[in-house]
């Protein structure tokens, strides 16, 4: 099973590609947009929360952002 996310920029999705082939995969149809597929099951735990936070960051809000990036107390 694979989910798509969004990697920060072209560049990092390039590396993703290149190094991680196992991992990280993509189709013609996402081209040269940041889009990239991942197989849940061959990435870590923590490589995921990173992939879902960068994805969402992409797409939300200043305000949610901000929120979420405050310190908890």
């Amino acid at each position: 099973m694979s989910a798509v996310f969004m990697a920060e920029d072209i560049v990092e999705k390039q590396a993703l590609l290149d190094n991680e082939p196992e991992k990280f995969l993509t189709t013609p149809h996402y081209g040269n947009s940041t889009r990239l597929l991942v197989r849940l099951a061959a990435v870590e735990p923590d490589v995921l929360r990173e992939l879902v936070t960068e994805s969402w960051r992409q797409q939300a809000p200043p305000d949610l952002i901000s929120d979420f990036d405050r310190p908890t107390q």
